[in-house]
């Protein structure tokens, strides 16, 4: 049957059938599933973004969206599944653009100097965080497209940013290895220093007391939010780790990971010894 499959191949025909032309090498640079779950969007490095169905992993209208002129690099939609139903992409033409339902560009956010490398929503879907090579985080109003703060700490490009569950804070992480937290205000509140190379990704615990982050170090760091401390360091890949996340049970810390190179049985044991202690 037709299944879901984001890969290259469904990409690039998904643009056949719209207006792209010309064969080209496509990477599938981010994947989000809409709050209700129906449908799916895709961030690709030919500069667009697509919205699949779900269930039958076909192009949903209205498809194919149009708008920047580099890669994009991530793609999410607003927590908030109202009628409005926003979305927002990221790319590396230094802009991100907020989506209506109708994939209209309800705001193109301008403002940083260098490519967009991630972005995140607010849990209440109210404010948009994007991170830059330019070393800066910017916040900004989703209704109004307004920049509202510019949180500067990193000394190097900041790789992902990502809210706390509750909203009351994010974190930012960079090539230079450190993971900063900062108030919904925009006021840094810690540093998490500990790796010896970029941090790639980051992740909150779903009661937001706990912190994970991978590195090109190839560790995963496990931190106490409130202590600004590190509880764990995991090892065991072989390459630098490229995603983390925690499982969404209240209570639970285990971590997910996804690598570039599988998985080693010394990871498996120093993961089981954690969550042991716990």
């Amino acid at each position: 049957g037709d299944r879901l499959r984001t890969d290259r191949a469904h990409h690039c025909r998904a643009l056949r059938r719209g207006s792209h032309s010309g064969p080209r090498q496509v990477k599938v640079l981010g994947v989000a599933f809409s709050p209700d779950g129906a449908r799916l969007l895709t961030a690709g490095s030919d500069a667009f973004g697509l919205i699949w169905e779900a269930g039958t992993g076909k192009a949903s209208k209205p498809g194919v969206l149009r708008g920047h002129s580099a890669r994009v690099t991530s793609a999410l939609w607003s927590p908030v599944w109202n009628s409005k139903r926003l979305f927002v992409t990221s790319s590396r033409d230094r802009t991100a653009i907020v989506w209506d339902s109708h994939a209209a560009q309800a705001h193109v956010l301008r403002g940083h100097r260098d490519e967009i490398n991630s972005a995140a929503w607010a849990p209440g879907g109210a404010t948009i965080a994007t991170a830059s090579e330019d070393g800066c985080v910017k916040i900004w109003d989703a209704s109004s497209g307004k920049c509202l703060s510019d949180l500067e700490g990193h000394e190097d490009a900041v790789t992902c940013v990502v809210f706390s569950p509750a909203g009351d804070c994010l974190v930012t992480c960079g090539a230079d290895g450190t993971a900063l937290l900062w108030s919904s205000a925009g006021r840094q509140l810690a540093t998490f220093s500990g790796h010896k190379k970029e941090i790639t990704a980051v992740a909150f615990s779903s009661d937001g007391q706990f912190l994970a982050t991978a590195s090109l170090d190839q560790t995963v760091k496990i931190w106490s939010v409130n202590g600004a401390e590190c509880v764990d360091t995991l090892l065991g890949h072989e390459d630098g780790v490229s995603s983390v996340a925690f499982q969404p049970v209240p209570g639970t810390v285990p971590v997910c990971l996804l690598a570039d190179e599988p998985i080693t049985q010394e990871y498996e044991k120093d993961a089981a010894k954690w969550l042991d202690e716990l």
